[in-house]
Formats: structure tokens, C-alpha cells, sequence
């Protein structure tokens, strides 16, 4: 899973501006644990739909949005906008640092950073099998 590029596109204002002071932690554990990432963050509303998009073009197939409801929605947005590879060719998680969450407690996704990189590793695995 180190190998792999995976492309972390970060909304700042997410959970009312959380996400750019959570991101002063979470950036160096996914440096240390996804050493191929690339980091981008979000400047404006739509801004990560483009970024998906762009990634995805780029030749990225790994996809982690830091933020919540929203930035989920539009990276998800981006990866059904595209049209260079199957949406099923892309993995996607989010990383929770939003308010609502709706989506993460749906989908009972942990918001502590090393349980959240735990479940990562063994859905990676599952579907590797």
C-alpha cells in the first residue's frame, strides 16, 4: 500500500474551517504512511470536482478527500465526471474532518486518523485479494 500514488485532495474550510487546522496533523501521518501522495487543497466551492477530474487524468486511480459532506460530494462528483478509466478503477475514501458527516457515520467510517488508516489498509486488502 506504500507504493501506491495516492492523490489527497484537502478542503481547508471544511467543518468550519477544522479541515486546515486538522490538517497540520493529518498531513504528516499520511506522509509517513502514503510516502507517494500528492497533497492539494481546495480554493474555492466545486474546486475539488475539477481536482478529481484532474487527478484521474493525470493517472491517479487512489483518491482520499479530506474534508466532509461536501468535499466528498464533489470529489465523488469529479470521479463520475470523468471519462478516462471505469469508475470502478478508482479507489476513494473519504478522511473525516467535516461537522455533519453524515456519509462517514452512514458508513461507520472511523474519524480517529490511525483507526481511519486501519480500515483503509484492510479494504485495500480485500479487494487485492
Amino acid at each position: 500500500m506504500q507504493n501506491e500514488k495516492w492523490f489527497v485532495i484537502v478542503n481547508p474550510a471544511a467543518g468550519n474551517g477544522a479541515g486546515a487546522k486538522y490538517w497540520k496533523k493529518i498531513k504528516p501521518f499520511l506522509q509517513a504512511h502514503l510516502p507517494n501522495s500528492v497533497f492539494v487543497l481546495t480554493e474555492y466551492s466545486g474546486h475539488a470536482i475539477l481536482l478529481a477530474k484532474e487527478a484521474i487524468q493525470q493517472g491517479f486511480r487512489h483518491l482520499i478527500g479530506v474534508g466532509g459532506d461536501g468535499t466528498n460530494n464533489e470529489v465523488i462528483n469529479g470521479i463520475f465526471a470523468q471519462s478516462e478509466v471505469p469508475i470502478a478503477a478508482i479507489t476513494y475514501t473519504l478522511l473525516p474532518v467535516g461537522t455533519g458527516n453524515d456519509w462517514v457515520r452512514t458508513h461507520r467510517i472511523p474519524r480517529s486518523l490511525e483507526a481511519w488508516f486501519q480500515m483503509l489498509k484492510k479494504v485495500i486488502q480485500f479487494f487485492m485479494m
